[in-house]
């Protein structure tokens, strides 16, 4: 059996009200939820992926220089006396050819920006909140 409350005329305002707010709450949690969302996700893009990239790049030279390592190795002592080198010299010859292809200046990633907006309380900031609950009482 419902209460009497539920049931009376008199109170199908307050039921309205009730009702109302209740799914203007929701909207906006679940609209601050996405908006919260949003946020990590650009948080994340703006640490996490350049942090990734790094240490890609980081992986990739590292490959590069022991590739070309292994090339020097690979060559015979007749061959490096007549280029002039030696094997003590092949670290200092692969670091100068990795400096020698670093880029002078990198470009930044643009700055991702979030603007977070609360659509219910704008419309209760700008008045077109339903109020008539005061009204009725």
């Amino acid at each position: 059996m419902w209460p009497s409350y539920i049931s009376n005329p008199e109170f199908a305002i307050y039921r309205e009200r009730a009702v109302r707010e209740r799914n203007e709450g929701i909207a906006r949690a679940g609209y601050l939820a996405i908006v919260g969302l949003g946020r990590l996700q650009a948080n994340l893009a703006g640490s996490v992926l350049p942090r990734i990239e790094g240490a890609i790049g980081a992986y990739r030279a590292w490959r590069d220089r022991h590739a070309a390592l292994r090339e020097l190795h690979a060559l015979d002592d007749h061959l490096l006396r007549d280029i002039g080198l030696t094997r003590a010299d092949f670290d200092g010859v692969v670091r100068a050819r990795d400096a020698a292809a670093e880029p002078e200046a990198e470009t930044a990633a643009p700055e991702v920006v979030v603007v977070a907006q609360d659509i219910a309380l704008q419309a209760y900031a700008a008045g077109r909140c339903h109020d008539e609950w005061r009204q009725a009482a």
